[in-house]
């Protein structure tokens, strides 16, 4: 933006795509699956609607300065969809990336347990409520580093 303000540059690169991925060093991933494609239909929305509560649970944290959700869904390849236990031969999953910024004063101290027990909580006490969730279905939070995303095999667009 400083560069368009003082005319080292037009202002067509406001306007340019950024890479999600190579802005930011840590991420976490969740993954949401369910044994079938009803299933994961009606859980995969529910869960995509819960997840403002996660990033602004993530963002009450103080060793955290930013939390940005990646809109895009992904989907894992075959070969590296999650082991989720007994009954889960196939799950269909989808994919998000939470993008994270450390406040660099506590990045060396900083617990994300709680919060993501929390989103956990949510998701399981309102899927109940509201009849969205069964057995059947589960959420997996990940934290996870770029450099441990590039080996990830999910369909991407890293560069």
């Amino acid at each position: 933006m400083k560069d368009i303000y003082d005319g080292r540059a037009e202002w067509s690169k406001l306007f340019e795509e950024v890479n999600f991925f190579t802005r930011y060093k840590h991420f976490i991933s969740l993954t949401c699956a369910a044994r079938s494609e009803e299933d994961h239909l009606i859980f995969c929305g529910f869960v995509e609607s819960k997840i403002r509560h996660l990033i602004g649970a993530l963002e009450r944290n103080q060793g955290i300065s930013l939390a940005h959700i990646n809109p895009r869904q992904y989907k894992p390849l075959p070969t590296a969809v999650p082991s989720f236990g007994p009954g889960y031969d196939n799950p269909v999953c989808t994919l998000w990336f939470i993008g994270l910024e450390f406040d660099r004063a506590m990045a060396k101290a900083f617990d994300l347990t709680v919060e993501i027990s929390q989103f956990h909580h949510i998701i399981v006490t309102t899927g109940i409520k509201m009849k969205n969730y069964n057995d059947g279905m589960k959420v997996v939070t990940e934290f996870i580093t770029y450099s441990k995303l590039c080996m990830r095999s999910f369909n991407h667009d890293l560069q």
